[in-house]
């Protein structure tokens, strides 16, 4: 499944952070845009399975999903 998600790079002196704004905290960095972006998408596969795994321990939770139209 492939999924999209925005992100936001701010580049400075020491290179460019770049940050995911609907994952709360999910944020990395590179020497350079490419790099960066190549470490945020690594730092999103890497929340998302935290997530799933804490949502998997919880007991009496049950997990659905919904659409939003815009």
């Amino acid at each position: 499944m492939r999924l999209t998600y925005p992100i936001v790079l701010k580049r400075s002196e020491e290179g460019v952070a770049v940050g995911c704004p609907v994952l709360p905290g999910c944020w990395s960095q590179g020497d350079t845009e490419e790099e960066a972006i190549e470490q945020i998408q690594i730092a999103i596969r890497e929340y998302l399975g935290a997530l799933e795994a804490a949502q998997q321990s919880s007991e009496g939770e049950e997990i659905r999903e919904i659409q939003v139209s815009l």
